[in-house]
């Protein structure tokens, strides 16, 4: 048995054109770098697919690692506090 999260789940959409909104806040756009701001904030996302309402978590954080490594400096640089979490 798994001990329940106490945190909200904020749940975000991927629209059909690519862009994140977050419909708790009317809908407003959130950057990529937005969406990792709050990852490192410990906030629970989930992203949904416009159109299906299937999970696109994961292509979500896919992208995001894909984006930041390069300029980042491997994974370490990406979590954003040297990878002590």
């Amino acid at each position: 048995m798994t001990r329940e999260d106490p945190r909200p789940l904020r749940v975000l959409l991927r629209s059909r054109d690519g862009r994140l909104l977050d419909l708790e806040d009317g809908g407003r756009d959130v950057t990529l770098e937005e969406f990792r701001a709050r990852l490192q904030t410990g906030e629970r996302l989930r992203v949904r697919h416009e159109t299906t309402g299937g999970d696109c978590t994961l292509d979500l954080l896919l992208q995001l690692v894909a984006t930041c490594l390069p300029k980042e400096g491997g994974l370490l640089g990406l979590l954003g506090d040297g990878g002590t979490r």
